[in-house]
């Protein structure tokens, strides 16, 4: 039986990654609201400037 707040009915669990990679720009503002919210929520998060950080194609894939 599927719920309204769980319609595939997905098994909910509490757990959250240990880390995170938020690739972005600093100077982008939805990259930092979403920097942000993540860190009150709890997760351990690592941020990669693209544009700084230059990612080699074998990393993307």
């Amino acid at each position: 039986m599927t719920s309204r707040n769980n319609p595939a009915n997905i098994p909910q669990t509490n757990r959250k990654p240990k880390h995170m990679i938020l690739y972005g720009l600093p100077t982008c503002s939805d990259c930092n609201r979403a920097r942000k919210d993540l860190a009150n929520a709890g997760h351990d998060l690592a941020f990669c400037d693209v544009r700084a950080d230059l990612i080699s194609e074998d990393k993307w894939l």
